[in-house]
């Protein structure tokens, strides 16, 4: 009792809530239900029916609209890996370190050049995240490759997901200037924070800290590296895929730009083995992909026909967007 009470006692030193800055533990309040651990598909049918019966009419008339137009609205929502590497053992993800079947590659400087000028020439001002199923932080190009973005894209929201085990104040401080939001996820047994995450948060706090920070979000947040979470297209390894086809409407078709470090595009956040190419980089421009036959004919099955009808949704348990 007394070890638990010094556990809880450390958690809550670390937690935070500014308004640019927040510490959150997710160790305990999500990762810890029952449901979620003892049937996992049970929970997620659950969550997902009640997310189709709060969301789905909206996403119908979202898709409805988006599919009239004789030119879509482009992607909303950009996740780009520099490197398809990561240094985390979580339990969960299909890409860990010790279980990635992927060949290693890193982005060349060229593809990236090329991609964010295009962007550019479109005036994109949605999010632009680096990060997908890998760590950023393992390409030391990274502070250098967000410097591009924001010349490039001024407009967008640019920002990073890290487990932070590369991160120290030095890195931070190199990239903060160019993004608009930090998450770091701190998966981590052990009550309180990695001690260089714990630095980090403690940089924010000087006055040098929050003038960096000032207009931004820094999001860090305690995780369990055992957590069971969605079966990711079926590629979960501590859990199995759904059994029977979620029926609620995703429009990861209709928002994301999944990019891979060889320019080839993923169907979605929730391919991470990259298994489903919608179009390649290296062969035609970004705009092009978007508006191209693969995407076109996706979005459509999914509107008329649902999750059952494409493979790795049939399998998936995310619950899909929501339009703002």
């Amino acid at each position: 009792m007394i070890r638990f009470l010094r556990e809880a006692r450390a958690v809550r030193e670390e937690l935070l809530e500014q308004p640019h800055l927040t510490v959150s533990n997710s160790r305990i309040n999500s990762e810890g239900r029952l449901l979620r651990r003892a049937a996992p598909e049970l929970y997620s049918r659950l969550r997902c029916r009640v997310d189709g019966l709060l969301h789905d009419a909206k996403r119908r008339r979202y898709t409805s609209d988006f599919l009239a137009r004789k030119k879509p609205p482009l992607f909303t929502n950009i996740q780009l890996e520099t490197v398809n590497r990561c240094n985390g053992g979580c339990s969960f993800c299909p890409v860990n370190r010790h279980d990635d079947p992927r060949r290693a590659t890193r982005m060349p400087e060229g593809l990236f050049q090329s991609f964010v000028r295009q962007l550019s020439a479109l005036d994109y001002d949605k999010i632009f995240g680096f990060f997908s199923n890998n760590e950023p932080l393992l390409d030391k190009r990274l502070p250098a490759f967000a410097e591009e973005a924001r010349k490039r894209l001024p407009k967008a929201t640019i920002s990073t997901v890290t487990n932070g085990t590369l991160l120290t104040v030095d890195l931070f401080r190199r990239l903060m200037p160019s993004l608009n939001t930090v998450i770091v996820n701190d998966y981590n047994s052990a009550p309180g924070l990695n001690p260089n995450i714990k630095e980090v948060r403690d940089y924010c706090l000087t006055p040098e800290g929050q003038k960096l920070i000032a207009g931004k979000q820094v999001l860090i947040e305690m995780r369990n590296p055992s957590r069971v979470l969605g079966s990711r297209g079926g590629d979960a390894p501590n859990r199995n895929a759904v059994m029977r086809p979620i029926k609620a409407l995703c429009l990861c078709f209709f928002r994301q730009f999944i990019v891979r470090p060889d320019g080839g595009i993923s169907q979605c956040c929730n391919d991470a083995l990259g298994q489903v190419t919608m179009g390649d980089l290296n062969d035609a421009t970004a705009e092009e992909i978007w508006r191209g036959a693969p995407f076109v004919a996706a979005r459509r099955t999914m509107v008329d026909e649902g999750r059952a009808a494409i493979p790795l949704c049939a399998k998936c348990d995310f619950a899909g967007w929501t339009p703002d």
